[in-house]
C-alpha cells in the first residue's frame, strides 16, 4: 500500500529466453570447414538467422517495459525463472526443453521463431499471436494448456546436494557414457524386475511419444495432454532373452533403473541436462506434480 492507504499493484515481470541461431553458435573456422565440405548452405543459415532475429525483436517490443531480463537458453538459471511471473521462449522446441526444468508455477509463452523450418511440436505460438496473448495474460483471462511432465529422482549418496527431482517434458535416455559400451542395469517396473544388457533405455512422456522413442520403434503415440510413462529398451542383448523391453503406464505408476556398471548416465530432453548414475545408484521415474503451463491465444 502507498502513503494514502491505497493498494499498489506491482507490474508483471517477464523473463525472455531465446536460442542462438546456428550461424551465431558456430565459429568462423567451423563455418568455413562446413561450407568447404559442402555439408551446409551459408545462404540458408543466414536466412534462418535473419528470420529468428526479426521474431526476437518483435517479441521484445511486445513485452516492452515488463521484461526484467533476457537470457540465452544456455545461460538461463533457476534464479532467473524464480524472479519472473511469466517466461517467454523464442526459438524452437529445444529452447522450451532447456528452460522447462526451472519452471514450477510460472506460465510459459513458447514462440516458434522459424515455423517454416522448425516443426515446433511444443512451441505453441507464432509471433503474430504474442501481443494478444500477453494482453490476455495481464487481464487474467489467457487460455492455458497444461502438459504433463515426468520427473526423475536419483538415489546417489555420493552427491547429497543433488536436486531432489529433475523434471523433463519430452524424454530421458539412460545409457552408458561411452556409446560403444554395454549399458547394464536392473529395471524394476510394476510388471516385474530384470537385469538387462542393452544400448540403454528410453523413458518418455506422452508428448515425447512422437520423438526419439518413436524413432526407436515404440510403435504408438499419445495425446500431449495425457499423463503417461513410456519406456523402450534400445538394442537389447539377444542372448539374455529380455522380457521387459517395452511398457506404457497411463497414468504413470513408477519405474526404477539401478546402474549395474560404472559409467552410466541419464540425458534429459536431449542433451539439455545430464547426470551421472554411479554403480549401485538408482534413477526413479514418476509423474511430476507440476505440469508445464503453456499460454495460448484466445
Amino acid at each position: 500500500m502507498d502513503k494514502r492507504g491505497t493498494t499498489t499493484v506491482s507490474p508483471p515481470r517477464v523473463l525472455l529466453v531465446y536460442k542462438q541461431s546456428t550461424i551465431t553458435r558456430l565459429g568462423d573456422d567451423d563455418m568455413a570447414k562446413l561450407i568447404n565440405a559442402g555439408v551446409t548452405n551459408l545462404n540458408r543459415l543466414e536466412s534462418a538467422h535473419t528470420q529468428h532475429q526479426g521474431v526476437l525483436e518483435s517479441v521484445r517490443q511486445a513485452i516492452g517495459a515488463n521484461c526484467i531480463a533476457e537470457r540465452w537458453v544456455g545461460d538461463c538459471t533457476k534464479e532467473d525463472c524464480d524472479q519472473a511471473d511469466l517466461v517467454v521462449c523464442v526459438g524452437g522446441d529445444g529452447t522450451v526443453f532447456g528452460v522447462q526444468r526451472w519452471l514450477t508455477h510460472q506460465p510459459l509463452i513458447a514462440v516458434n521463431s522459424d515455423p517454416a523450418r522448425s516443426v515446433g511440436h511444443v512451441t505453441r505460438l507464432t509471433v503474430d499471436a504474442v501481443s494478444a496473448t500477453l494482453a490476455a495474460w495481464k487481464l487474467g483471462n489467457a487460455r492455458e494448456e497444461r502438459m504433463p511432465r515426468l520427473q526423475v529422482c536419483i538415489n546417489d549418496t555420493t552427491r547429497p546436494d543433488e536436486e531432489a527431482s529433475l523434471p523433463f517434458l519430452n524424454d530421458c535416455l539412460f545409457t552408458n557414457q561411452n556409446p560403444a559400451e554395454m549399458t547394464r542395469y536392473q529395471l524394476v517396473s510394476p510388471d516385474g524386475e530384470e537385469l538387462q544388457y542393452s544400448s540403454g533405455i528410453w523413458i518418455a512422456t506422452a508428448a515425447g511419444s512422437t520423438a526419439a522413442i518413436a524413432s526407436a520403434g515404440f510403435g504408438q503415440t499419445y495425446d500431449d495432454q495425457e499423463a503417461a510413462l513410456l519406456f523402450l529398451v534400445r538394442e537389447p542383448f539377444k542372448q539374455r532373452n529380455h522380457q521387459l523391453i517395452k511398457g506404457a503406464q497411463l497414468p504413470p505408476v513408477g519405474l526404477t533403473i539401478t546402474a549395474a556398471l560404472p559409467g552410466m548416465q541419464i540425458y534429459l530432453d536431449g542433451a539439455h541436462s545430464a547426470r551421472p548414475i554411479p554403480p549401485g545408484a538408482s534413477a526413479h521415474f514418476s509423474a511430476c506434480a507440476k505440469p508445464l503451463r503453456f499460454l495460448l491465444p484466445q
